[in-house]
């Protein structure tokens, strides 16, 4: 079975996104499997580029994703990514991670101690003082951008940013998750959903 032109547009609503064009809209039409259409949308390039990044630095600030209707709104404002490092970095939330509580001022100099716990907190380990002096002259939004759009972030976070993305496009067109494996007595049960909701 195949999404229909609702489903498919309750994904790309669910994303921030607009409605897909009718090329977009009728290659979703046409994949015959709810699982692959899910992929083949959290693949598409406006998904990675716009609203990836968005739940990349949910991942980074908070250390989980945003809420549905914050995603949605943070991508459609269409802020660039420093306007929304900007806003993350002087966020309640974020100086209460790694400020202390105090809020942070997106514009004045990086404080290493702050860059320090982002290392700590999302690759498990401190920066180098090399990489650490990399950071000298940044604001620290941009410190905050430069690392979350880094490669070792992305690939870190790769797997996490995928799976929420993947949710939030189930939870949209109603499609249940795929395999899911359920300890029963010490024995391992994998349970297959092959049902949708529609």
């Amino acid at each position: 079975m195949s999404f229909t032109q609702t489903q498919i547009n309750n994904a790309f609503e669910a994303l921030g996104l607009a409605v897909p064009g009718v090329a977009e809209l009728t290659a979703l039409e046409n994949v015959s499997d709810y699982y692959q259409g899910v992929q083949d949308v959290v693949a598409l390039p406006e998904v990675q580029t716009e609203v990836a990044p968005i739940v990349q630095m949910f991942e980074v600030a908070l250390g989980h994703g945003p809420a549905p209707a914050t995603l949605a709104s943070m991508v459609s404002s269409q802020l660039t990514e420093p306007q929304l490092a900007a806003a993350f970095v002087s966020s309640q939330a974020f100086a209460n991670v790694y400020n202390g509580g105090i809020l942070l001022d997106p514009s004045s100099p990086t404080i290493p101690a702050a860059i320090e716990s982002l290392f700590i907190r999302v690759l498990d380990h401190p920066p180098t003082s090399t990489t650490l002096e990399g950071f000298s002259g940044l604001t620290i939004a941009q410190a905050f951008q430069a690392f979350v759009t880094s490669q070792t972030v992305t690939a870190a976070l790769c797997n996490n940013v995928d799976a929420y993305l993947t949710q939030a496009v189930e939870l949209a067109v109603g499609v249940l998750s795929q395999s899911e494996t359920v300890q029963i007595v010490g024995q391992a049960s994998q349970l297959a959903h092959s049902a949708h909701i529609a």
